[in-house]
């Protein structure tokens, strides 16, 4: 394997839920849904090419019986055994062509690693090295704020984007960047890009987890990341640590008495006036 590139992303729905239309579909038919939607997009890939798919689960349980990757390959018309493997955080289908890993189609696209400022904090081998063999990774979310120069530096490993609001706008931009990186601990020549920006006094970092606008109440529905949003802009006036008390005290209400599925984390950061 010489390097990883992400060229093309098909996604089927975050849940099932309870009235939802996708309710009844199995977890194998939906794998297959995605690599038919791959190749379809995939006009100079011809399967015959694929020497083997890759596709990570939370757990592979449930009706398709812990082989998930292999009969969604069949149900897609690929021939191929194909591997089911339980990767926490990584969520996705790899392809693997004639010796090269590729997450979809449009093959001339990246053919460069990312690098930047994750590999200066020294995480990435380390963080390999400790889950080598477990089949486990870490996404993240980095951000350096420069107190002086007034500066974000932020890069991002398989994590959800930040988001900077602006109260006199009364506006989002969501903290990105480039591509969207492959977590921590997959491979360990992964580089990540860095992206910079500027914060004005006033302005407010919000950064959460998935467990937050995936949290679900007992119709059914999703917290969702614009009523996450909505809700920081309400309390944009309150100091930091209170925006994220309400802003969980909301979340609580709104899952009732359902169990926690996820842990909720969310840091609030405002820059002051110099």
């Amino acid at each position: 394997m010489r390097e990883v590139v992400v060229a093309l992303i098909k996604r089927t729905p975050v849940g099932r839920a309870k009235r939802g239309t996708f309710r009844q579909t199995r977890p194998d038919d939906l794998g297959a849904a995605v690599i038919k939607g791959l190749l379809q997009e995939a006009k100079q890939l011809d399967p015959v090419r694929i020497d083997d798919v890759i596709m990570g689960c939370a757990m592979p349980e449930g009706e398709q019986g812990m082989n998930v990757a292999r009969i969604g390959l069949f149900l897609a018309g690929i021939t191929i055994a194909g591997q089911s493997i339980v990767l926490d955080y990584l969520m996705g289908i790899l392809i693997l062509v004639e010796g090269q890993y590729f997450e979809g189609d449009n093959i001339e696209l990246g053919d460069k690693p990312w690098k930047g400022t994750v590999e200066s904090v020294g995480l990435r081998r380390t963080i390999v090295r400790d889950v080598d063999g477990t089949h486990r990774f870490m996404s993240m979310f980095y951000c350096e704020v420069d107190p002086v120069d007034h500066i974000l530096r932020w890069t991002r490993a398989g994590h959800d984007p930040a988001f900077l609001y602006d109260p006199l706008a009364e506006t989002f931009d969501e903290l990105a960047g480039p591509g969207m990186p492959l977590p921590l601990g997959v491979l360990e020549e992964t580089r990540y890009e860095e992206s910079v920006r500027a914060v004005a006094a006033g302005q407010i970092i919000v950064i959460g987890t998935d467990g937050i606008w995936e949290t679900r109440n007992a119709q059914g529905e999703y917290f969702g990341k614009n009523r996450l949003l909505t809700l920081v802009g309400k309390y944009a006036r309150q100091a930091p640590h209170a925006i994220v008390s309400s802003v969980l005290e909301e979340l609580n209400a709104f899952r009732g008495e359902l169990p926690v599925e996820d842990d909720a984390t969310l840091v609030v950061v405002e820059r002051l006036e110099s």
